[in-house]
């Protein structure tokens, strides 16, 4: 009994190895073959495509125009206005002032727009 059952054992082994040999065998078919299969892919490829030719020759770099360089031409007296001269602090003197106005009448706060402030130059839009 124990003769057969050691028998039974060994012949199972024996198979157990000849199944992971065939398996492995098998994958490396598998293999083979994918790689014989991508090189006729990479000589189909390159039997499609076109030889490469020779370039033209480069052709010498030429010279550009020579520079010419423009005097300024002279300012003529009148031709521009003269700048106008405006006190920085004069907008925020008349923003306190009116503020200042304001709070002194409590009545007059929302009673609608205020006058132009004389001293504050008027910015004119449209024509």
């Amino acid at each position: 009994m124990q003769a057969l059952a050691a028998k039974q054992g060994r012949d199972l082994a024996v198979l157990r190895a000849s199944m992971s040999s065939q398996t492995q065998e098998f994958r490396r078919g598998m293999f083979d073959l994918a790689m014989q299969k991508y090189g006729a892919d990479m000589q189909a490829k390159a039997s499609l495509m076109m030889k490469p030719d020779r370039l033209p020759e480069l052709i010498a770099p030429e010279m550009g125009p020579a520079r010419t360089f423009v005097e300024p031409a002279e300012v003529l007296p009148g031709a521009v206005p003269p700048a106008q001269r405006v006190n920085p602090l004069m907008p925020l003197i008349g923003g306190i002032s009116g503020a200042a106005g304001m709070l002194s009448q409590p009545g007059a706060r929302f009673s609608g727009p205020k006058p132009p402030t004389p001293n504050v130059p008027q910015v004119r839009t449209g024509p």
